[in-house]
């Protein structure tokens, strides 16, 4: 209950800040645009650099139809331990 009310709160804030302080909130706005735009950047090179690391033997997963060979013998073993 307590975490709605705040919400709501903070919510009636922001918008009072949207119409009270156009240039404040635009501000907010810009600042919370960069700190997301650095966080997402810094992801998606962590990312990139441990698709690399981890990726360097060259093997391709296997297709699916090659997989599904499997699937009764998966599906038995789930019922026979039931």
């Amino acid at each position: 209950m307590r975490f709605i009310f705040n919400f709501i709160l903070f919510g009636v804030l922001f918008y009072a800040i949207y119409i009270a302080f156009p240039e404040a909130f635009a501000t907010m706005v810009g600042w919370a645009n960069s700190i997301y735009e650095f966080l997402r950047s810094i992801s998606l090179q962590l990312y990139h650099r441990a698709q690399e690391w981890g990726g360097g033997k060259g093997e391709t997963p296997a297709p699916v139809h090659q997989g599904l060979i499997l699937l009764p013998l998966w599906i038995a073993e789930k019922i026979r331990f039931k």
